[in-house]
């Protein structure tokens, strides 16, 4: 199955909240889902690190997982929107 990954599921690991094991568990099913983040969510991960003072750990970010674990960066145009929409319902 092909999944957009929400923003919130890296930052729950990369900021070590609640629920970072269950990110885990969800990144780990890589032979069950092709996995996809967008530009959007890529810029507001590296905001979030940025303002933190934790440049290296985007980087690490950008390495493990569009680099090495295969997580496909896209881009949402606005015809796309409605179909986000039709699958957010």
């Amino acid at each position: 199955m092909k999944l957009l990954l929400d923003t919130n599921v890296f930052l729950e690991i990369l900021l070590e909240q609640e629920r970072a094991d269950e990110a885990r568990t969800l990144l780990k099913k890589t032979s069950e889902h092709e996995f996809f983040l967008s530009d959007f969510s890529l810029h507001s991960i590296g905001l979030m690190l940025f303002r933190q003072k934790r440049h290296i750990a985007f980087e690490q970010f950008v390495k493990d997982m569009l680099l090495d674990a295969g997580v496909t960066l896209t881009g949402l145009f606005p015809e796309d929107m409605m179909a986000v929409t039709d699958a957010a319902q």
